[in-house]
C-alpha cells in the first residue's frame, strides 16, 4: 500500500460526487425563498429553477458548448445524475424554454447572496486581496464573430468571439458592436488588419459620437483637423 494513504484524510471520498459537494455550498433554503418570492416555479410542470440551476452549474464547471452538448452529456451520465441532484436529463428543446422563460431576477438574487457570503467567509483572508472591495459579476456570453475577418480575436479553431458585457452594466454594447461590425464591412469590404485595429476603433468612436450633431456638415472639415495633427501611419 502506498504510503499516507492509511490517514483518513489522505483517503479518497467515495460517497458524493465532486460536483454534489459543490452544490452544498449553495443556500439551498435561501434559493427557494427567492422561488418562491418572484412564482419562479409556477405554471412550469417540468424543470423548476433549482434544477435549472444545477443542469447550468454543471454545464459551465464541464465546459459544455451548446444546449445539444450539454443534452448528450446529462444523457451520457444518467447513472450519476441522482446523486448529483438532478432527476433526469431534460430534453433540448425543455432545456431552451426554461432558459427563455424563466426570470433572471431569480438567479441575480441568489449570485447577489453567494457574493455577500464570500466576502463574509474571505473578508480575514490575506490570500484572497481586494475581497473588501467592490465585486462585480459579469455576464460570460460570446458575440460570435469571423475568423478570416477578425484574426485578433481567436476564440476556437474555426471561428473568432469577444465577451459581452452583463446587459445590466451595459445595456447598449451589443448595438454599438453590431454596428461596428457592419461598418466595417461596408467601409473596409474585409480588408481589416489587426494592426490598425485601434485606428479602425478611433475613425468608428468620432463618427458614432457625432452621429446626431446638428453640424454634421463640418464632419469633413474635422477629420481634416485632426488629420493635420496625427502623424501617418503607413499601411504594410
Amino acid at each position: 500500500m502506498l504510503s499516507g494513504f492509511n490517514f483518513p484524510e489522505s483517503r479518497i471520498n467515495v460517497g458524493k460526487t465532486l460536483f454534489a459537494q459543490v452544490m452544498e455550498f449553495v443556500p439551498w433554503k435561501t434559493f427557494a425563498r427567492i422561488i418562491e418570492q418572484h412564482k419562479g416555479d409556477a405554471g412550469f410542470r417540468t424543470l423548476g429553477c433549482a434544477d435549472l440551476f444545477r443542469i447550468m452549474a454543471f454545464s459551465q464547471l464541464t465546459w459544455r458548448e451548446s444546449l445539444r452538448d450539454i443534452e448528450v452529456c446529462l444523457e451520457a451520465n444518467q447513472s450519476k445524475l441522482f446523486h448529483m441532484g438532478i432527476a433526469t436529463p431534460p430534453a433540448r428543446s425543455t432545456l431552451a424554454d426554461a432558459l427563455n422563460s424563466r426570470d433572471w431576477r431569480i438567479y441575480h438574487a441568489l449570485a447577489l447572496r453567494l457574493i455577500a457570503h464570500a466576502r463574509v467567509l474571505y473578508a480575514q483572508d490575506a490570500s484572497v486581496p481586494g475581497i473588501d472591495a467592490s465585486v462585480y459579476a459579469l455576464d460570460s456570453t460570446t458575440i460570435d464573430l469571423c475568423l478570416s475577418l477578425f484574426d485578433w480575436a481567436p476564440f476556437r479553431s474555426t471561428k473568432a468571439a469577444i465577451k459581452k458585457g452583463a446587459p445590466e452594466m451595459l445595456p447598449r454594447v451589443h448595438l454599438v458592436i453590431s454596428q461596428l461590425k457592419r461598418w466595417l464591412l461596408g467601409t473596409h469590404q474585409g480588408a481589416v488588419s489587426h494592426k490598425h485595429l485601434d485606428y479602425y476603433l478611433d475613425e468608428f468612436t468620432f463618427r458614432f459620437n457625432r452621429r446626431q450633431s446638428k453640424s454634421r456638415g463640418k464632419l469633413y472639415f474635422r477629420l481634416a483637423q485632426q488629420a493635420g495633427v496625427v502623424d501617418p501611419v503607413p499601411l504594410e
